[in-house]
């Protein structure tokens, strides 16, 4: 009875043992987990914490960039409005170069030419023409005794051939006189490639004095291109500058040229 008695507290004193000891290793991994979820607790709330301050920045950017979209919006339609201003003063400007060339084109000024100006003046136009030069003179003299120092005729004509050969389209009409007293004229021309005709008939005198440089400027009057015309006689011409006015003595030459005769 004895030994059953200590066998049942050997056995219970066992149990308790057992017992301490599976508490207190448990105990143990409850205060491991324990300290394992405080710590993802902490951790928990300072994720919350960078994410709501994260969160806050985005709506933050989220704000400007509409801000930013809205002063684009703005300024793609000041752009807008800045093209078609752009394109209106555009025309408007383009508008005013044509009234401009209008008016210069239409505008007419007369300049004197009274004896010895004109044989400056017609030098000058010579030597500056761009496109054309048309001369229709009743009696044109190169004198082959003199030179373009001491004659002005033989001035103008050498000035003639210098501009035919930069290119500029000369072109010289005379009257059957010029052919038959002064035919070096028309050899001197025609040998440095100049074009030179007669006059539509020897039927007809062609009796007149025109210049006309470019289609813009037109020389007409008394000046024979003779030493005495361009020197000592009485002469008196005009100068008219615009295309208007120069455009029909240009067409009046060129009438002339069409049924001028070959020499």
């Amino acid at each position: 009875m004895r030994r059953e008695a200590v066998l049942a507290a050997a056995f219970l004193v066992g149990l308790l043992v057992g017992s301490l000891a599976v508490w207190a290793y448990y105990g143990q991994l409850y205060a491991v987990e324990a300290r394992r979820a405080e710590a993802w607790r902490v951790e928990a709330e300072g994720l919350n914490a960078s994410n709501s301050v994260l969160l806050e920045k985005i709506r933050s950017l989220e704000a400007e960039n509409a801000g930013l979209k809205a002063r684009l919006a703005e300024a793609l339609s000041n752009v807008s409005a800045l093209a078609r201003e752009k394109a209106e003063l555009e025309g408007e400007a383009e508008r005013l170069r044509g009234e401009i060339r209008r008016i210069l084109t239409e505008a007419t000024v007369v300049k004197v030419l009274p004896n010895g100006e004109y044989y400056f003046e017609v030098k000058r136009l010579i030597m500056n023409a761009n496109r054309s030069i048309y001369v229709a003179v009743f009696a044109v003299k190169y004198d082959t005794r003199e030179n373009a120092v001491s004659d002005p005729v033989d001035e103008l004509l050498g000035l003639l051939v210098e501009a035919k050969r930069r290119g500029v389209d000369v072109r010289v009409l005379v009257d059957d006189y010029t052919f038959q007293r002064y035919r070096y004229t028309v050899e001197y021309l025609k040998e440095n490639g100049v074009p030179v005709k007669l006059d539509p008939s020897s039927a007809t005198t062609m009796h007149a004095k025109i210049v006309v440089v470019d289609g813009k400027i037109a020389v007409v009057g008394s000046h024979n291109w003779t030493e005495a015309a361009l020197r000592w006689n009485e002469e008196y011409s005009v100068e008219v500058i615009g295309a208007a006015v120069a455009g029909k003595v240009e067409e009046y030459f060129m009438r002339l040229w069409s049924q001028g005769r070959g020499v």
